[in-house]
């Protein structure tokens, strides 16, 4: 069996991930990964099972979030993957245990304080590029949840934050000014202000996935009709906030000037050759028509130690913080029959010549 290594990271709100789980899998359909998934747990840490929905949820997530840069992902980069979430549900189990051996606990406080920060997360997350964002309500209907269900999850896993912090404090970790500077050093190419852009936006609801296609046609119209008048002198405020049904109506669709990975790259392409001021054409996505107007552009920058101190000091402090961790937990997992990983992926990958050399030479 391959060798799991914890991956340092806890994640809040996993019954998020594993929405895409419920559903019973189409076996045509199953990549190398999925296919070595066993009917019962995927590992146990002691007498603690992890059931094979929580795998399941987790991998798909994370496979979503790297083909976002590359539209295959190969076998061998699928096998990476599915080591990493496992390494980090069991690393939670580790934590979750320890936690209860020391008695950590959240309060009610804690607890819905955090759920007020995931909730705000996950409107953030699926609310790009939608005139609104979700409700809790919606959150839990995609999430395949209740919000008794969402509630036990999160607090499993604010408990496990707690244990990760107590293990790093009595670890000792601390981040001094010359470890900034010198991780500064390092990074300095790669530490930037993100790239901004200023846009207005006239938005025309038109899901593709509920909208009949008369009801499409119309929002089409207009928007084209939307784009006639700016074109014949009126503001783009004024048509705004007189058709659009997307954010920022009622400020003449002014969008405010946002990080560029926070938009929808539908948009972000279409301002590649405009330039400030310009108008594009109706834009056609998922979610309906655009038209947007390019206020202002502004490049990634360089960043200074002082400005960048603060976040890489944090990042720092992250690092060390997940590796005295990651420690802790090989600890647990190096004790005989502590741990017992099921995910058979060296049967499947076997079947693929070449593919066990290609992983044993990373």
């Amino acid at each position: 069996m391959m060798r799991v290594i914890c991956s340092g990271f806890v994640t809040l709100g996993l019954v998020f991930a594993a929405s895409a789980s419920a559903q019973a899998p189409d076996l045509a359909t199953l990549d190398l990964v999925l296919r070595s998934v066993p009917d019962g747990p995927v590992a146990r840490v002691r007498e603690a099972s992890i059931p094979p929905a929580d795998f399941i949820g987790l991998y798909k997530e994370q496979v979503a979030l790297a083909s976002r840069s590359k539209k295959t992902i190969p076998d061998a980069d699928r096998i990476q993957i599915a080591l990493r979430c496992l390494g980090m549900l069991i690393e939670n189990e580790i934590l979750f245990q320890e936690a209860q051996k020391r008695k950590l606990s959240v309060t009610e406080q804690e607890l819905q304080e955090g759920w007020r920060r995931e909730v705000s997360f996950m409107q953030q997350r699926l609310g790009q590029g939608k005139p609104k964002p979700p409700t809790e309500a919606e959150i839990l209907q995609h999430a395949g949840a209740t919000k008794e269900q969402a509630l036990k999850e999160l607090g499993r896993s604010l408990v496990i934050e707690k244990a990760r912090q107590a293990i790093i404090n009595e670890k000792g970790v601390k981040v001094t000014d010359e470890d900034v500077a010198r991780y500064y050093a390092e990074m300095k190419d790669k530490v930037k202000r993100p790239a901004q852009l200023h846009l207005k936006q006239i938005y025309l609801k038109a899901l593709r996935t509920n909208d009949p296609e008369p009801k499409r046609q119309l929002a089409r119209k207009k928007a084209e009709d939307a784009l006639k008048r700016i074109r014949s002198g009126q503001s783009f405020e004024s048509v705004a906030k007189n058709v659009s049904e997307g954010l920022g109506k009622e400020q003449g669709g002014d969008l405010g000037m946002m990080v560029v990975q926070d938009l929808p790259p539908f948009l972000v392409e279409k301002t590649h050759h405009m330039k400030p001021g310009d108008v594009s054409d109706v834009i056609e996505s998922d979610y309906g028509f655009h038209v947007i107007q390019l206020v202002e552009s502004v490049a990634a920058q360089d960043v200074s130690l002082a400005e960048a101190k603060p976040r890489l000091k944090q990042q720092l402090i992250l690092e060390k913080g997940s590796k005295a961790v990651r420690e802790f937990c090989k600890t647990v997992a190096d004790t005989p029959d502590a741990v017992q990983v099921f995910l058979d992926i060296d049967k499947q990958a076997a079947l693929h010549p070449g593919l066990l050399e290609e992983l044993g030479a990373r």
